[in-house]
């Protein structure tokens, strides 16, 4: 199922966002972690901290990646970035 709500109708974009932002912190700042874990983790957390690091250190692209990419270059005649 899925539920689709137009959130202007209760309020404005900003005051939504400020909620959600607001939601967020008290979570983060007010909650312990569960036993094993270092902090509170939401939701595209771990997105965020992979795009920080790829901007950082770039994304593996191994041999098998590379070989892949090959075998759809050979089929749809696409250019490589490494070529």
């Amino acid at each position: 199922m899925v539920i689709a709500i137009d959130i202007g109708l209760a309020a404005s974009g900003d005051v939504f966002q400020a909620e959600v932002d607001r939601y967020i912190r008290d979570l983060r700042d007010t909650h312990d972690p569960v036993p094993g874990k270092d902090r509170i983790r939401l939701p595209a957390h771990i997105e965020e901290e992979r795009t920080i690091l790829h901007r950082r250190v770039g994304i593996h692209f191994g041999e098998q990646e590379k070989r892949a990419k090959q075998a759809l270059h050979e089929h749809y005649r696409v250019a490589l970035p490494w070529d």
